[in-house]
């Protein structure tokens, strides 16, 4: 595997100014969830939840068919600051309703919540499409996996910084206060984002092309896999890996409970040692240029992936099981990073668009789908069996996926 330390990146005032952005925005938007979900259960119970987070899935499936079209019109970049603005609006009505109104609780803060993650998922739809496709827009295609990779690994940080601020902020500024600050800070996102000079070079679009980009549909869709089964097949990839992948953070209590008899101490230490092999594995991939082809380096992520899936499940010793949660967190982001790039350096400019909204649908749908399934799995059988059954699975996928052969893309992109 050829590669060279490359710093070029941490350097782009460009990517710096999104990094930021995308940092303090994230943390934000977790505090606000935990937050959420926490007042939730307290004042309605647990049965409360999956509605929620379906009422927050629902809008990417309703405007899968429109966000390519509005990237494509708008431009990612606009996209990406217009959303911010218009979510830090939303949050700030949210707050004051809270403070005018007196919604502190009862069927009147039910349904603000609800209206509220509504449409904050409406304006996500849109944002996520946008800031999977401005890294063809900000960088050449040799940088585009660290770019992802700084993106990523602003993801990753807030889910580690987001969980520890909000248990501190939410005793002291209560739900309005976290209602504000999330709002703010979408704003300052939104500011920095409309600092970002996008090289020419990389934005001439002909009016042809501009013409051709249709609206995720079902022809629309049909028509790339068919034109580039490459495509299709990581697709399935992609959507097979995240069927079996979410559950672990679905079941991740219950199986700390029964294996281990640990208590939600032990699951905060699991949780992280996730999520800190995830920030690592996309600091490193920052500082990193890769010179050989992606497809392979996807399916060594992919078994190493599987490898310490299967050792987490089959597991029984605590510091063992952290080393291989560890181990998913990383070459999961190496994989998801890798796979992104693959997409948005594979398909011709015009679609990039559209295949992003198909896969922030996945991401976005892959939690509902695995709650839904764990929970009629663990009334049918063990929560041991449940996870080895799914790290055997997620090990044939990544064995299978050695079948597949690298091939010049129809339009020649380099990858």
């Amino acid at each position: 595997m050829r590669a060279s330390l490359k710093v070029d990146v941490l350097f782009d005032a460009n990517s710096v100014k999104l990094f930021i952005g995308q940092m303090s925005s994230q943390v934000c938007e977790r505090i606000m969830s935990i937050g959420l979900v926490w007042f939730l259960m307290e004042q309605f119970g647990a049965i409360i939840v999956p509605w929620y987070l379906a009422v927050g899935a629902l809008p990417h499936l309703l405007l899968l068919h429109r966000t390519p079209r509005w990237v494509d019109r708008l431009g990612a970049l606009r996209c990406l600051y217009l959303t911010d603005f218009l979510r830090g609006l939303l949050f700030i009505i949210a707050a004051m309703s809270v403070v005018v109104m007196d919604w502190h609780e009862g069927s009147s803060f039910l349904w603000l919540i609800f209206i509220l993650s509504f449409l904050n998922s409406c304006l996500g739809s849109l944002f996520n499409v946008a800031v999977m496709t401005l890294p063809m827009k900000m960088v050449s295609t040799d940088k585009v996996e660290r770019l992802n990779a700084m993106v990523s690994s602003s993801f990753a940080l807030a889910g580690i910084i987001g969980p520890i601020v909000g248990l501190l902020l939410f005793e002291k500024i209560g739900m309005a206060g976290v209602l504000v600050l999330n709002g703010i800070s979408f704003i300052l996102s939104g500011l920095l984002e409309m600092k970002i000079k996008l090289p020419a070079a990389l934005n001439l679009v002909s009016k042809q092309n501009l013409e051709a980009a249709m609206p995720v549909k079902a022809e629309g869709m049909l028509a790339i896999l068919k034109t580039d089964p490459l495509i299709k097949k990581m697709l399935l990839i992609f959507v097979a890996m995240n069927i079996v992948l979410t559950p672990i953070l679905v079941f991740m209590p219950t199986f700390i409970k029964v294996v281990y008899q640990s208590d939600f101490s032990a699951l905060v230490w699991f949780e992280s040692a996730f999520a800190v092999g995830a920030v690592t594995s996309g600091l490193l991939l920052m500082l990193i240029q890769f010179n050989d082809k992606r497809l392979r380096r996807i399916i060594i992520n992919l078994c190493m992936m599987s490898l310490g899936y299967l050792f987490f499940a089959f597991s029984s010793h605590y510091l063992f099981a952290l080393f291989a949660l560890f181990v998913i967190g990383g070459f999961l982001e190496a994989a998801n990073v890798g796979i992104i790039s693959f997409f948005q350096t594979r398909a011709r400019p015009e679609q990039v668009p559209q295949v992003m909204a198909v896969i922030n649908l996945v991401a976005v749908l892959a939690m509902p789908v695995s709650m839904v399934l764990v929970s009629i799995l663990m009334n049918l059988t063990s929560v041991q069996l449940i996870a080895q059954s799914f790290a055997a699975i997620l090990a044939l996928i990544s064995l299978s996926s050695f079948a597949l052969k690298e091939t010049k893309a129809p339009h020649d992109a380099a990858y």
